[in-house]
């Protein structure tokens, strides 16, 4: 268990942001909650929970502008392993960009990643 804050301003000391949170760490899973203010009052909650089950790996990150009630981040991460390669498809929704229509299924993601990563050593990885 990890239970962390941080608190900082902009470098013109006109605005500020804190944030305070709590990880909890197992072998194969990690979920982390985490509370976040700004200067213009605006109060978040973040969530993020990862879990490797056997050579798969999932996981999926919400947001949630609590003062606006408005869902403000969504990502889902899908990944597979096998030896030494492991390739990951994850889809984010960006910050600034809102789902209008939730029946639509085109609104939920604005970008698609795949990435893959081979492991060449401990010290040593390449990805593409």
């Amino acid at each position: 268990m990890n239970l962390y804050g941080s608190f900082g301003f902009a470098r013109d000391w006109s605005k500020y942001n804190g944030k305070i949170g709590l990880a909890l760490l197992e072998s194969n899973t990690t979920v982390d909650n985490r509370i976040t203010m700004n200067s213009e009052n605006t109060i978040s909650w973040y969530h993020r929970t990862t879990a490797r089950i056997n050579d798969f790996r999932i996981g999926v990150v919400a947001g949630l502008n609590l003062t606006t009630r408005e869902l403000i981040k969504k990502d889902i991460l899908l990944g597979y392993q096998m030896n030494d390669l492991e390739v990951v498809l994850k889809a984010e929704q960006a910050f600034g960009k809102k789902t209008l229509d939730y029946g639509d299924w085109r609104q939920w993601f604005n970008k698609y990643i795949i990435t893959s990563v081979y492991r060449r050593s401990r010290k040593e990885r390449y990805g593409l």
